[in-house]
C-alpha cells in the first residue's frame, strides 16, 4: 500500500512540476557588417555579411577585420519565462580568399545599442570580449551555422533586453589571402535571413483587471480658468503714486486636454504608442495600469524590458465619457532600470484610440510627460508619437485669449490688456492628410498654468476692481464655463508721517555700494528712510552731542511718499566726522522726530 501511494505521489508530483516547453522562431530585425579598413562606411543595406580576421601577412597592417552584427526583437518571449535553449542561425553561402572551412567563428553578446542603417566600424556597439559560443565553418557551402546563445537570453534581466550579437573570426591568420566567410542577410531573402530558435517554459500568467472609469472628462475636453484667489499683487496695499504689479495665474484644471497622436505602422505588426522608463532600488512586485479609450475593441500589447508581458482586448466604449482602466497585477521586477512598452495591433494610420496616463507601481505619468519613442515608419519626421493640443476650427479658436479689465467688463469697465497665454505649439493636420496645414496654437498643459502681469499705479484711495476674463468670446468648448471670470480688488493708500532708524547703526565703514543701481550711494556709511503723506517742506539736520549742526541732509519741499537719505560720514564743510554720538532731527509739517546715531571709526 505504501509503495502504491508513493508511486501515485511521484506521478502527481511529476505532472505538477513538469514545465510546458514552448518554441519560437524569431526573425532578425537588424543585420549588417562593418569593415576595419573603411571605418565610416555602413553596409546595412547589403545582401551579405562578412567575417574576417584582422591579421594579414606580417608585412601588412592589422586592419583587415570584418565583423557581422545581428539583432532581434525578443518581445515574443514572455516576461518571466525561463529560456531553456536558444540557438542563433546564420546562413553560410560563399567565401573569398582562402577557404575558411574548419575555422571557428565566435559569437559575442552586444552590450550597447546599434541600428542596421547607421552602424559603422567607428560607431560599433560595445560587446563582451568573452565569446558566448563558437561555430565551425563547414566544408560545404549553403549551410547553416549554429551558435548556442542560451546563456545570453537567460540573462535578460539586463535593462531593455538584448542588443544582439557580434560574429567574429579571432584566430590569427598572418598571411596573404585571408579567409573571408560570407553570410546571407534579410535583404537577400527572408528564407535565408538570420533567426533565433528559442525554447522557453513556464510562461507566467498575470492577473488582468479592466474597469470602467468616468471620473475624468473626455480626451478632447479642457478647462482653462481661474478663481478669485488666482489673482495677486506684489504689494496688496500700495501708496498712492506707487506702482504695483498684478499677476493672474490661469490654470488648466482638466486632466486630459491634449490629444495623443496616433502611432505609425510598424513592420512588427502593431501601431506603436510609446515607451516609458522607470527605476527601482530593490526587487519588488508592482501593478502596471493605464487609462485608455477607443471606439471599437482594440488589442493592446504590453512589454516589459523588451519581453512580452501581456496581450489584452479593451472593450469598445463608443462615443461616451467612459474610459477603461487596465491593470496588470503582481508583476515581479528586479532592482534597476526598466522600460515599459505600450502599443496596439491596429494596422491603421489614424486609429481612434487614446491613452490618458500610465501607472507603474507608485509612479503616475500623465500623457503630456510621456517619453514617446519608437515607431518604424520610413518617414523619419513622423516616427514615434507627438502631443497635440486639440486644434479647433477656425484655427484662431485654438488660442487661449485672456483679457484684463479695469472695472466690470459687462458694464462700464475698460479693457487694458488682451493677450494669448501658455506655451506655443505647432499643430499639424490631425490626419496628416495635408502636411502643409500647420498652425501655431497657445495652450496650457494639463495641470499646468500660465501667468499674465499688469503694472498699475493708484492715483487715489478709491478701490479699483480688476477683472480677468479667459476665452472672452467663448470660442472654446470647455467642461466648466463658470470659472472663466475672476475679480480682484485693490486700493491706494496715503502714507503717514514716519522715519526709520539709521542703518547700519553703529556706522563707520563705507557701505558696499556694488554695481550701478545698488541701493547705497557711493561713499555712504549709513542711511534712513522717511515717509510723508503730502507734498510738504522737509528738514533733516544732523547734530553732535553738543547741539552743534554737523550737516543739513534735507531742506526743502518734497513729494508725498517714501524717500531714502544717505550720509557719507562728513560734515557740511567736507570734514570727516569723528567717532561719537550724533542725532538727526526730522521736521515735516507739524511732525517732528529724532533718531540717534553712533559713529565708530
Amino acid at each position: 500500500m505504501n509503495g502504491w501511494r508513493a508511486a501515485v505521489l511521484v506521478l502527481i508530483a511529476s505532472a505538477v512540476i513538469a514545465p510546458v516547453v514552448h518554441g519560437e522562431l524569431i526573425t532578425v530585425t537588424d543585420d549588417a557588417y562593418i569593415r576595419m579598413e573603411s571605418p565610416s562606411a555602413n553596409h546595412g543595406a547589403a545582401q551579405l555579411m562578412q567575417v574576417r580576421n584582422r591579421y594579414g601577412h606580417p608585412s601588412h597592417d592589422d586592419s583587415f577585420e570584418y565583423e557581422s552584427l545581428v539583432q532581434f526583437q525578443l518581445s515574443d518571449i514572455p516576461y518571466g519565462a525561463t529560456v531553456e535553449s536558444a540557438t542563433l542561425y546564420v546562413h553560410y553561402f560563399n567565401y573569398s580568399g582562402t577557404n575558411p572551412a574548419g575555422r571557428d567563428l565566435t559569437c559575442h553578446r552586444a552590450t550597447g545599442p546599434w541600428t542596421e542603417m547607421a552602424v559603422t566600424w567607428t560607431t560599433q556597439p560595445s560587446f563582451s570580449p568573452t565569446p558566448t559560443s563558437a561555430a565551425t565553418v563547414p566544408e560545404t557551402l549553403n549551410a547553416w551555422l549554429a551558435f548556442d546563445v542560451t546563456p545570453d537570453l537567460q540573462a535578460l534581466a539586463d535593462p531593455y533586453g538584448n542588443y544582439g550579437w557580434v560574429i567574429r573570426d579571432t584566430t590569427r591568420w598572418g598571411d596573404v589571402s585571408i579567409p573571408t566567410t560570407s553570410l546571407r542577410t534579410q535583404e537577400y531573402h527572408p528564407d535565408f535571413a538570420p533567426y533565433l530558435d528559442v525554447e522557453f517554459s513556464d510562461d507566467p500568467e498575470f492577473a488582468i483587471a479592466i474597469d470602467i472609469d468616468d471620473s475624468f472628462p473626455r480626451w478632447e475636453d479642457w478647462d482653462w480658468g481661474l478663481a478669485n484667489g488666482d489673482i495677486t499683487a506684489d504689494n496688496p496695499s500700495p501708496f498712492v503714486g506707487e506702482a504695483v504689479t498684478i499677476t493672474a495665474s490661469i490654470s488648466n484644471y482638466a486632466l486630459c486636454q491634449a490629444r495623443s497622436a496616433h502611432g505609425w505602422f510598424s513592420p512588427l505588426g502593431r501601431s506603436r504608442w510609446g515607451e516609458w522608463d522607470f527605476s527601482t532600488s530593490r526587487a519588488d512586485t508592482v501593478d502596471i495600469a493605464f487609462r485608455c479609450r477607443d471606439n471599437w475593441d482594440v488589442d493592446w500589447r504590453v512589454e516589459l524590458d523588451g519581453l512580452h508581458l501581456s496581450t489584452l482586448t479593451a472593450p469598445s466604449l463608443g462615443d461616451t465619457n467612459l474610459w477603461n482602466i487596465v491593470t496588470i497585477r503582481d508583476v515581479p521586477i528586479a532592482a534597476g532600470q526598466h522600460r515599459v512598452f505600450l502599443g496596439t495591433y491596429q494596422m491603421d494610420y489614424d486609429p481612434d484610440f487614446f491613452v490618458d496616463w500610465i501607472e507603474i507601481g507608485d509612479t503616475h505619468i500623465e500623457a503630456e510627460t510621456f517619453d514617446r519613442t519608437g515607431g518604424n515608419d520610413p518617414d523619419g519626421d513622423k516616427r514615434g508619437l507627438t502631443i497635440e493640443p486639440r486644434a479647433c476650427d477656425p484655427p484662431d479658436s485654438s488660442r487661449i485669449t485672456v483679457q484684463l479689465w479695469e472695472g466690470d467688463p459687462y458694464g462700464t469697465g475698460t479693457m487694458v490688456l488682451e493677450e494669448f497665454v501658455g506655451p506655443t505649439n505647432t499643430v499639424a493636420d490631425i490626419g496628416d492628410h495635408y502636411p502643409e496645414n500647420y498652425l501655431t496654437a497657445h495652450y496650457i498643459p494639463s495641470n499646468g498654468s500660465a501667468d499674465i502681469t499688469h503694472h498699475w499705479t493708484p492715483t487715489g484711495t478709491d478701490t479699483q476692481e480688476f477683472y480677468i476674463v479667459v476665452d472672452p468670446d467663448s470660442l472654446l468648448e470647455e467642461i466648466n464655463e463658470t470659472n472663466n471670470v475672476a475679480m480682484f480688488k485693490i486700493a491706494g493708500r496715503l502714507p503717514e508721517y514716519s522715519i526709520s532708524q539709521w542703518y547700519p547703526n553703529p556706522a563707520g565703514s563705507e557701505l558696499e555700494h556694488g554695481d550701478p543701481g545698488s541701493p547705497f550711494e557711493q561713499g555712504a556709511i549709513t542711511q534712513l528712510t522717511y515717509t510723508i503723506p503730502d507734498d510738504v517742506e522737509v528738514e533733516l539736520v544732523l547734530y553732535n552731542v553738543r547741539g552743534e549742526i554737523v550737516r543739513t541732509l534735507v531742506s526743502g519741499p518734497k513729494d508725498a511718499g517714501s524717500h531714502t537719505v544717505f550720509w557719507n560720514g562728513r560734515s557740511g564743510s567736507g570734514e570727516r566726522a569723528a567717532s561719537g554720538v550724533y542725532f538727526i532731527r526730522f521736521a515735516a509739517g507739524d511732525y517732528e522726530a529724532t533718531r540717534k546715531l553712533v559713529v565708530v571709526r
